[in-house]
């Protein structure tokens, strides 16, 4: 499953090293690579990041079809033209609307997953919290046709932005991004290029390559990498209100990385959020934390995403 689910990303080695190091340390086992050269190790590298001539698109997992989600799952044309859109080109999208609602999630998920796999969580954010959302999926995931790499996932990202503001026509200030992991890197391109009210990374790492060295050494993933999702780099010029989540028992990405992207944060209004019995999978629904970001406010029970919301960390 891990193999069949990750592989078909631009990153598998790496993604599959670091799931296949958390499932080992689940079962108190560790993880130990044994560097091959070039020479001895093309089949290997048929199916890294560097070579696509045998990908498969028919062996994509996809968690959802054209069908599913209706009046829900839409397609935005990159160039929003929908009259010059080209067959296979429009990006799918899932968009949960919200009576009433003043603000707009923009939603970018992990790898390991589709917008599919993130409709519940979506749905209970919609709920919860009283706002529109939007899933953007990436090229090379679900639905989406054309392969993955950092380009294609910000030129997706930044059409779907451009809907929001140009088609939708939702006030910047009333945008939050939201990102986890993978899709917290392509949230903090948008912060570089665009204004908008929040910004929402969940579990984000400092690189790739920082993602990797956890498991094989900085050296190793030196090797076996280039420094792509570089957001030790990216987070520096990011002015918006930032919120940074990540759970203290993430064993995939250590929550030390957060906290050093919170560090980096230029921004004048930000807040790490580190909670104790958080894992890898964010759940700020069942997870409970008391926080207050303003000392006028007085201090309840609240979930972490609700921080943006309840304590006027936008205004």
């Amino acid at each position: 499953m891990v193999v069949a689910r990750l592989l078909t990303t631009k990153f598998p080695l790496a993604c599959f090293l670091m799931e296949l190091a958390l499932q080992l340390q689940r079962q108190e086992a560790d993880l130990e690579l044994f560097w091959l050269p070039r020479l001895q190790n093309e089949k290997a590298d048929a199916l890294t990041n560097q070579c696509y001539i045998a990908f498969d698109p028919a062996k994509r997992c996809r968690s959802y079809s054209a069908t599913s989600f209706p009046g829900e799952l839409l397609w935005i044309p990159k160039s929003l033209d929908y009259a010059k859109c080209e067959k296979g080109t429009a990006l799918p999208g899932i968009l949960l609307n919200c009576l009433h609602a003043r603000y707009f999630v923009l939603f970018l998920h992990s790898n390991g997953e589709d917008i599919g796999m993130c409709h519940t969580f979506a749905s209970r954010l919609r709920d919860l919290l009283e706002v529109h959302v939007l899933l953007v999926e990436f090229p090379g995931y679900g639905l989406c046709s054309g392969k993955p790499s950092e380009d294609s996932l910000q030129s997706a990202a930044d059409a779907c932005f451009r809907y929001v503001r140009e088609v939708l026509q939702v006030a910047p200030a009333d945008i939050i991004v939201m990102g986890r992991s993978m899709g917290a890197a392509v949230a903090l391109s948008l912060a570089e290029k665009f204004y908008f009210g929040g910004l929402v990374l969940i579990a984000p790492f400092l690189s790739l390559r920082d993602a990797l060295g956890q498991y094989t050494g900085a050296k190793m993933s030196e090797m076996m990498l280039d420094e792509v999702f570089c957001n030790k780099e990216r987070i520096k010029g990011v002015k918006v209100p930032t919120l940074v989540i990540h759970g203290q028992k993430d064993r995939l990405i250590d929550s030390s990385q957060g906290q050093q992207l919170f560090d980096l944060c230029p921004s004048r209004k930000k807040l790490f959020v580190c909670p104790e019995e958080m894992g890898l999978y964010f759940d700020s629904f069942r997870y409970q934390t008391t926080i207050s970001l303003h000392s006028e406010c007085p201090k309840r029970p609240l979930t972490s995403a609700c921080v943006l919301f309840t304590m006027g960390w936008l205004r």
